[in-house]
């Protein structure tokens, strides 16, 4: 009987390590300004709780480097690093080839002078892309191919 248990106990810890397996993957384009810079590939996963969904991306490159966001489904309010965003209901992406929800902007609630934003965001896909005036814009689509993609929405970032 001792034996049973600690063998479903041991099945009961292997199975929770397949947590950790990506459930989706992006190609992250790097831009300085409307320059390309770079592509990197990022493993993503979602945690899905009562009242937030978090989405974490790791680079498959180089693990050190995460993404993290964290969506409050009553305030509507986007969390990425210590900064607390506010979507802005008048401005959003439809692209319809990556998801069937709108793409919604969120702003820093409370902006400073080299902030990040905007970062572009919706539910089912996550991360669409984040705006960095100071420093990087990423853009995070299922196939790195996708170029006039990518185009519609450094375009919509510019506006």
């Amino acid at each position: 009987m001792t034996r049973l248990i600690g063998f479903l106990f041991i099945i009961l810890i292997l199975s929770s390590c397949d947590e950790n397996k990506p459930e989706f993957q992006r190609a992250a384009s790097i831009f300085n300004g409307i320059t390309f810079r770079k592509t990197e590939n990022f493993d993503g996963t979602i945690i899905k709780k009562e009242n937030s969904i978090i989405f974490k991306y790791v680079s498959q490159q180089d693990s050190s480097k995460t993404i993290e966001v964290k969506f409050d489904k009553n305030s509507e309010k986007l969390f990425f690093g210590i900064d607390e965003y506010q979507k802005i209901s008048e401005r959003k992406i439809n692209e319809q080839d990556l998801s069937t929800l709108n793409f919604d902007f969120f702003e820093l609630e409370n902006p400073y002078t080299d902030g990040t934003g905007p970062i572009v965001f919706n539910q089912e896909y996550g991360l669409l892309a984040i705006n960095n005036v100071f420093g990087p814009t990423i853009i995070l689509l299922k196939n790195k191919e996708d170029k006039e993609i990518e185009k519609r929405i450094l375009k919509k970032l510019n506006e």
